[in-house]
């Protein structure tokens, strides 16, 4: 995915799937998902993402200097 976008691997947080979430929490929201909201905050990258346990559920942050972000539903 890293490649497709044209992002280096070494900028993609906690992209390795493991059992336990890594000890923390699977849902993807601004609250869980604060080492992304902090990455964004910092205007390097235009786009976020953070996906739940399933992939059901992706939370989005668009546009990190307005804190704007949006969270879709998936059917897969």
């Amino acid at each position: 995915m890293c490649q497709q976008l044209g992002m280096a691997e070494a900028n993609a947080l906690k992209c390795n799937p493991l059992p336990d979430f890594g000890g923390g929490h699977p849902d993807p929201n601004l609250t869980y998902a604060k080492e992304l909201v902090d990455e964004m905050k910092k205007g390097v990258f235009d786009f976020g993402a953070a996906f739940d346990g399933d992939g059901v559920r992706i939370q989005n942050i668009l546009e990190p200097k307005t804190q704007a972000s949006s969270t879709m539903q998936s059917s897969l």
